[in-house]
């Protein structure tokens, strides 16, 4: 009797935990508008620094073109900083080092001189970008393609990293070099045809994305590469592009809108309340009440 009396109560407790899931339709949050002088017109990914609450991003193509910082808030940026003096792929925060990162074009061979490879992005005392980066690794060789957008991982520092297929390459942020690979099941999401060079990483869901561009889906995979489901993005008034501008940060994904002129942001991922319903507290207490009783009669029934 007690042992049920103990599942149930543990099945109730974990029927109320939090569990997390895949929308279905991406649920908008807000933008992040460029503003001049603009300079470039490939828009890269957005990283979030938790440090300085605020939002990176910019325009690849040439160390000459522009970026961006944005406040907590989003919206029109607190700053524009051009030239950036780095050819942006990808910003990425570093938890582990609390420096904001940036893997430059062709970081793979890193040919081209000390503004090449992964860059520790220069900040002043607000956050805002310097203009200066410190070389922190001259060429990272297990890149897939010199034009990669690589998502990084803090708690395995490594980097995940695609071409324009489904095979994401394992990078050690320590040395740059080729850890493993990890293929992705695109039969099972419907065969996309998927944005080339971006991937985002959730740190929480342990998961990454991908962008069917054509359907306009973010499609979820898990690290052995299963495919776990897709969440539809709205509010593009033409296609999303079919390469770059894109990135995932801070439990959001931001996909550039050339319509708009900014980064639209939004959350893939749902979690259930980790509170559980007043008629769960209540079962929990009927529960909890019934093995105090049982308890106290098993106590009578022995010294009798």
């Amino acid at each position: 009797m007690k042992h049920i009396l103990l599942a149930g109560l543990v099945s109730l407790g974990l029927a109320s935990s939090a569990q997390a899931g895949i929308l279905t339709g991406a649920n908008p949050t807000f933008n992040l508008f460029q503003a001049p002088p603009i300079s470039g017109s490939t828009h890269m990914n957005i990283a979030y620094h938790a440090g300085f609450n605020q939002y990176y991003g910019g325009i690849g193509g040439s160390p000459d073109f522009t970026a961006f910082v944005w406040s907590a808030a989003g919206g029109a940026p607190i700053q524009v900083i051009q030239p950036n003096n780095a050819d942006i792929r990808a910003f990425n925060y570093n938890s582990n080092t609390n420096a904001l990162e940036l893997i430059t074009y062709n970081a793979q061979s890193g040919n081209g001189g000390g503004d090449r490879g992964l860059l520790t992005v220069g900040l002043d005392g607000a956050g805002l970008l310097t203009g200066s980066h410190t070389n922190t690794l001259a060429s990272l060789p297990g890149l897939n393609g010199v034009q990669t957008m690589p998502a990084y991982d803090a708690a395995q520092n490594q980097f995940y990293s695609r071409d324009n297929g489904g095979t994401v390459n394992v990078v050690s942020r320590v040395d740059g070099t080729l850890s493993g690979t990890i293929n992705l099941d695109l039969a099972a999401a419907g065969s996309p045809l998927l944005q080339s060079y971006t991937l985002g990483f959730d740190e929480t869901q342990n998961a990454l994305i991908a962008i069917d561009y054509l359907n306009a889906q973010a499609l979820v995979f898990d690290l052995s590469g299963n495919f776990l489901g897709a969440s539809q993005l709205t509010g593009f008034a033409g296609s999303i592009p079919n390469a770059y501008n894109t990135g995932y940060t801070n439990g959001q994904l931001f996909v550039y809108d050339g319509q708009i002129e900014a980064w639209r942001g939004y959350e893939i991922f749902s979690n259930m309340a980790v509170v559980p319903e007043p008629s769960t507290f209540a079962l929990l207490g009927i529960g909890g009440l019934a093995l105090v009783g049982y308890g106290w009669r098993r106590k009578r029934q022995q010294a009798a």
